[in-house]
């Protein structure tokens, strides 16, 4: 007996749309997920701003970026049940900087029938991403590139299965002496994904924008001595602080939607950060794409916690990521 083919299409198209707020039509929707609560707080205008484990996400050029050794896992519980773990690593040296992630997505239960009738349960679908990437510097030009390579196992309702390879590259330039980063990536190319009798594309998408950095002095800590008595020691100034202005145009091939993002964040001495992000589409039938989002961030010695939820026309989904660096 031929193996019902609408199956597929409910957790291919139906299943991913729902979670992830209408994120296209294309197949594996798990690689359109953001990898970090930062970026997503920012309405992902993040191609010019990615720098360490959360670029394999956006742009691995960012990977020759990462200050130091750095750790990060996200969890994003979604509003019918599902969820999505990640967990990422990168690691600079030299002007090089390696990087790998795994990404796992698991749509929750669904209830089917079987050939006599009866109703079954299955897990919708599951998602298992692995990827790697490498970036490379040139500091006397300012320029970065980076490359990533992914492997997707898929399986639908427990009885379909497909793998794919997708690959990643992209390319950043910090204009020397100003606050200003452009950047470009392309993300997700490959020849789509098998499953069943279906052949579905994945979720392609190009990005292409710029950061800029305004850094604003902290007001003066330093405690005038009284008259006639030394002033005591100094402690050291504080980090400034920093407003951080993005802006990426995001083109989905597969669904030939193009949006428009914007981002903002204020931190406060590095220590505490406010963000808020818009994503508009500009081209194509992607209504369903307008995304709002907000989110904040808080850094305690060598751990960061980021937390975003992002307003889509079907719900808001929360996020929570904490990144650690040694």
């Amino acid at each position: 007996m031929r193996k019902p083919a609408f199956l597929v299409f409910l957790a291919l198209f139906f299943l991913p749309d729902c979670s992830f707020g209408g994120a296209g039509r294309s197949a594996v929707q798990t690689l359109s997920q953001p990898i970090s609560a930062r970026p997503a707080g920012l309405a992902e205008a993040y191609s010019a701003e990615a720098s360490g484990a959360d670029s394999l996400g956006y742009n691995p050029a960012g990977l020759a970026l990462a200050s130091a050794p750095e750790l990060l896992a996200q969890y994003h519980g979604g509003f019918m049940g599902d969820t999505f773990l990640n967990a990422g690593y990168a690691q600079q040296a030299g002007n090089f900087g390696i990087g790998a992630s795994v990404l796992s997505y698991n749509s929750g239960g669904v209830e089917l029938k079987n050939k006599y009738g009866e109703k079954i349960s299955a897990t919708g679908e599951r998602d298992i991403v692995y990827s790697a990437g490498l970036g490379v510097r040139l500091p006397w030009a300012g320029l970065s590139a980076g490359a990533a390579l992914k492997f997707v196992d898929a399986q639908v309702v427990e009885q379909f299965s497909g793998k794919a390879l997708a690959g990643d590259a992209g390319i950043r330039f910090d204009v020397p002496e100003t606050s200003l980063s452009l950047g470009a990536s392309a993300q997700n190319l490959g020849n789509g994904i098998k499953i069943a009798d279906e052949h579905s594309s994945l979720p392609s998408v190009l990005r292409a924008g710029m950061a800029y950095r305004f850094n604003i002095e902290a007001e003066e800590t330093r405690m005038a001595g009284m008259e006639g008595v030394l002033e005591p020691a100094i402690r050291p100034e504080p980090a400034p602080h920093r407003l951080l202005l993005l802006c990426d145009g995001i083109y989905r091939m597969g669904d030939r939607i193009a949006s428009l993002a914007l981002g903002a964040e204020f931190s406060y001495h590095g220590f505490f950060a406010v963000r808020t992000g818009a994503r508009v589409p500009v081209y194509g039938t992607g209504t369903r794409n307008t995304v709002a989002s907000v989110g904040i961030g808080a850094r305690i010695r060598r751990a960061t916690l980021d937390y975003a939820v992002e307003m889509t026309s079907a719900a808001a989904l929360h996020r929570v990521s904490v990144s650690f660096v040694f």
